[in-house]
């Protein structure tokens, strides 16, 4: 997988892979095919498997890792990992360097901050654009929200678990809902045009 992620954690009863497709196809990223017409799971190998759409909500109901693409046009895929874990279930997604799609990648990812966080089931969310922190472990992040790595091109957090948070120099603070966001610099004429 690319260095370049996306990385939520979601209180499992608030996740919704219906909002989740929503949510991709307000910004017309899909998770049909453009080219072929299929939705694609992924194996273990990276091998892309076609599946219906029932199939792939069942196993993330069942609780499976699931692993899929979703398409930014016909030769652009994110691709999302599904993993559930406890209580919890965590949202990864994995991209090229996005160059022009800068903005939408953005944008798509702060809506999707922000429709968990309106649910009340956003416990962490990562943007990382450059890939920075790729070898961090956001895993355990939530559980000690004290030092936000420097990197990540955003970070939201509920209120309740930024209270304690210090954000290296070079990020902006704001409040979005119920959230609180730390911007890059480089990335906050994108979060305020949201």
């Amino acid at each position: 997988m690319s260095d370049r992620f996306a990385y939520l954690v979601v209180d499992s009863k608030r996740f919704s892979f219906p909002r989740l497709a929503d949510d991709m196809a307000r910004y017309d990223v899909s998770l049909t095919n453009p080219a072929t017409g299929l939705i694609t799971a992924l194996s273990l190998e990276g091998d892309e498997q076609p599946v219906l759409r029932p199939d792939l909500e069942t196993a993330i109901v069942r609780g499976q890792k699931t692993t899929f693409q979703l398409w930014i046009g016909e030769g652009d895929d994110l691709v999302c990992e599904i993993r559930p874990r406890g209580p919890l279930v965590t949202e990864w997604y994995s991209f090229a360097n996005p160059g022009h799609e800068t903005s939408r990648l953005v944008r798509l990812f702060l809506r999707r901050f922000d429709t968990v966080g309106e649910s009340g089931g956003l416990v962490l969310g990562v943007l990382d654009i450059e890939g920075s922190t790729a070898e961090f472990e956001w895993d355990a992040f939530p559980r000690q929200p004290e030092s936000i790595p420097t990197g990540p091109s955003l970070i939201a957090l509920t209120e309740e678990n930024a209270k304690a948070v210090v954000a290296p120099s070079g990020y902006r603070r704001m409040r979005r809902g119920g959230l609180v966001l730390w911007v890059a610099e480089k990335y906050v004429q994108y979060a305020i045009n949201h």
